[in-house]
């Protein structure tokens, strides 16, 4: 009879449990979004503070038109550490349109709180932290994306044309507050995303790890069975922390978000010979998004925002397919 009670209430447990994980991962609703606000400081220069917790901050930079023209405006969110490189991106565009770029909030995050440090319990919260971060996230880019909507609050700088675009970790963000507020959006333009979180996590963990161990380079030190041992260790560690990442972050998979995104032009970028997203992470996307939309592949790997070449080649492309478009243009 215990061993029966046992059983049950273990039964119990996990089927609880396993709701609150289906719960969990539901994706963002406008309810679940905070309000930030705005300060312009100098020199282009914006600070954004979340208004329910002022100790959240971030920062975008603008570049306007050098003409001093009402324009459209193109808003950028690239991966975790970057920032105003991304908005000089389209500094050698004559006559170029506005451009904003927003450094990830969830960066502050992590610099606040060194995973190295973590106890227990910290980790054990991880999934609520990240959920949290990410729900912030959105609304300092919805944010933002009002704030340079001339039809919202009219400024002689901005039109009423905004254009959203994310790179690699930032492409599900305008993605949402597209799917949020689809007519406020005039293009929505994705660099380098993935889904998929599980099979990206697995296969970049397994990278670095295969890279740290000094595994990865062919050597005859990387043979016989005790690197084979070492190789299995590190893929099974990675596959383990990939399936619980990927399963904690599953409401931030692109495709429960594309479907219902309507009459807005969505653009994918996307390298032949990317190491980090196979085509079974990008394919989910292209499926579940709803036309017009449009696709272009580039040659060489993952993005690396940091080389200013690789940055003013995806300007110069985001420039020609929105100008095919009349969009990101300036009034006379």
């Amino acid at each position: 009879m215990k061993k029966r009670i046992f059983f049950l209430a273990l039964v119990l447990l996990i089927a609880i449990g396993w709701w609150q994980i289906k719960q969990f991962q539901q994706p963002f609703q406008q309810k679940d979004i905070p309000l930030w606000q705005i300060q312009e400081l100098e020199n282009g220069v914006w600070e954004l503070t979340s208004v329910e917790e002022p100790h959240r901050k971030t920062h975008a930079w603008l570049e306007l038109n050098p003409k001093g023209l009402q324009c459209d405006t193109l808003v950028i969110m690239g991966g975790l550490e970057e920032g105003h490189n991304l908005a000089i991106g389209g500094a050698h565009i004559p006559n170029r349109a506005n451009i904003v770029a927003i450094r990830h909030p969830i960066n502050q995050f992590f610099q606040a709180q060194p995973w190295q440090e973590w106890g227990f319990f910290t980790w054990l919260q991880l999934p609520s932290h990240l959920k949290d971060e990410m729900r912030h996230t959105i609304g300092a880019l919805q944010a933002l994306a009002n704030y340079v909507h001339g039809g919202h609050r009219p400024d002689p700088r901005f039109t009423n044309r905004v254009l959203l675009s994310g790179g690699s970790f930032g492409g599900p963000f305008p993605v949402i507050v597209t799917q949020l507020q689809p007519e406020q959006v005039a293009a929505l333009l994705v660099i380098y995303g993935f889904t998929n979180y599980e099979l990206v996590i697995t296969r970049e963990l397994t990278r670095q790890g295969m890279i740290h161990f000094k595994l990865a380079s062919q050597d005859s030190h990387n043979t016989g069975i005790v690197y084979e041992m070492q190789a299995l260790g590190v893929k099974a560690l990675a596959r383990i922390l990939g399936f619980l990442l990927g399963n904690m972050l599953k409401y931030g998979y692109m495709e429960l978000y594309l479907p219902h995104i309507y009459d807005t032009p969505i653009y994918y970028i996307n390298g032949r010979q990317d190491h980090l997203v196979p085509s079974e992470a990008y394919d989910p996307m292209w499926d579940s998004t709803p036309d017009p939309k449009y696709q272009v592949w580039v040659e060489g790997d993952h993005i690396r925002p940091g080389e200013p070449e690789e940055v003013t080649m995806l300007v110069d492309q985001l420039h020609k397919w929105a100008r095919t478009l009349d969009l990101w243009t300036c009034q006379q």
